[in-house]
């Protein structure tokens, strides 16, 4: 599905979507005009949505990021809306009671037990989210920043790893890994 596109028309509007990676969908919204039988698009705005869940599926989070600022809801499972956060949830553990969180661009990723706002790690400043993923069965949680972005697209980034226990401690840290 990686670059798929899926188109919806309603009352004039067409939302295309297009999964990249596993979890964040992107999607723009244009509004329609019809001059005759020929439908002209005349605005587009990109609109990005994230969503993850926790790997039982008993809660989702959606996170809109675009247009800034964003914002993320965490839904319960029969639907409801459970907390709101602002900025992005990119992972949950595997418990699902903590989440990855990307406050804003300028703040640092956050791993926050979600049901009270706690936040139990703050990475480093200036370090964006790549991936996290959750100890299958336990606790601790990896988090991935991206620890240098070069400006060629051919040169793979540089991650900073780093293994959170649920009460906060850094268990392992390694930096500088290049993912090629």
């Amino acid at each position: 599905m990686n670059g798929e596109r899926n188109y919806w028309l309603n009352a004039g509007a067409a939302l295309a979507i297009g999964l990249v990676m596993s979890s964040i969908i992107f999607g723009w919204f244009y509004s329609k005009t019809k001059k005759g039988d020929e439908a002209i698009t005349v605005t587009g705005s990109a609109v990005g949505v994230g969503i993850v869940a926790t790997h039982d599926g008993q809660f989702v989070a959606e996170s809109i990021a675009l247009p800034a600022p964003s914002s993320a809801t965490i839904f319960g499972p029969d639907g409801s809306a459970i907390t709101h956060f602002a900025g992005t949830v990119d992972a949950f553990s595997w418990d699902g009671s903590m989440a990855v969180t990307s406050p804003t661009s300028v703040s640092p990723v956050t791993l926050v037990r979600w049901r009270d706002g706690t936040a139990v790690w703050i990475g480093p400043a200036g370090l964006p989210f790549r991936a996290a993923r959750s100890e299958p069965g336990g606790t601790r949680i990896a988090i991935g920043l991206i620890a240098n972005l070069p400006a060629d697209a051919t040169v793979a980034p540089t991650i900073n790893l780093y293994v959170v226990s649920a009460d906060g401690r850094l268990v392992w840290r390694k930096n500088n890994v290049n993912l090629a």
